[in-house]
């Protein structure tokens, strides 16, 4: 019990930490300000940038409500570096959370979603990590999907590897759009709009069909991989009774 409240007060140190954090240096008005001088720095001090960065990424990602970070991680490091911070990024702070629902707060998880808990325990059970990998595909909430899976039984593994490679479609494209923004000022001058061009138009479509068909493709792959097999008993030419 002593241990589960330490955690739980640990963990929401942290949060108040990471939210101070993004009201610091997730302003536009306040990067487009100091656009020159954040640029110089990270030429500068380039290794440390994108240890900061990457630093900064995950802390701002375990607190709800802190979207378009993607986006300014793509205008600052460019596409590639941009995309691993993003990636990885979210991942580390999805598996933060996941494992402190699990070891302190899975109980009270439990008692707020009762009712919903025990249907995705038996998808997860039936369905192992590809349940989590279409959730995050199908862009569901990141923050209440991190706790709830933390009370389910996936691995950790499992929970990783889903969540890597369920948000990255998403990912590629916003880190697209922000290393396609020539400057933040524009940005703010000529909105959303400036940030259009014909690579993130494809992205956009694809990412808007991918949840589309990723059930189906899923099932198609489980079906190839894993074929039901006859009950025990019956040779290759025979079939169990109807």
């Amino acid at each position: 019990m002593v241990r589960r409240a330490l955690l739980l007060v640990l963990f929401l140190l942290v949060l108040v930490a990471a939210w101070s954090l993004a009201l610091r240096f997730l302003v536009l008005d306040d990067l487009v300000a100091r656009e020159q001088a954040v640029r110089d720095w990270l030429r500068a001090h380039r290794l440390a940038g994108l240890g900061l960065g990457f630093a900064l990424y995950v802390l701002t990602s375990l607190v709800p409500g802190t979207a378009g970070k993607a986006v300014v991680a793509g205008w600052l490091f460019g596409f590639w570096a941009g995309l691993v911070i993003v990636n990885v990024g979210l991942t580390v702070a999805a598996t933060i959370s996941f494992l402190v629902v699990r070891h302190g707060l899975r109980d009270l998880v439990a008692d707020r979603y009762r009712g919903r808990l025990a249907r995705i325990d038996a998808a997860m059970t039936r369905e192992g990590p590809r349940w989590l990998f279409l959730a995050r595909i199908l862009h569901a909430p990141y923050w209440i999907t991190n706790h709830v899976m933390g009370a389910t039984r996936i691995g950790l593994r499992d929970f990783c590897l889903a969540t890597q490679l369920g948000l990255l479609p998403g990912n590629v494209v916003f880190v697209l759009a922000g290393a396609g923004a020539p400057t933040l000022s524009e940005l703010a001058r000529e909105g959303a709009g400036s940030l259009l061009s014909p690579g993130l138009i494809v992205g956009l479509v694809a990412v808007t069909v991918l949840p589309l068909a990723a059930p189906r493709a899923v099932q198609w792959a489980a079906r190839r991989w894993h074929p039901r097999r006859p009950p025990a008993g019956y040779g290759p030419r025979e079939r169990p009774p109807v």
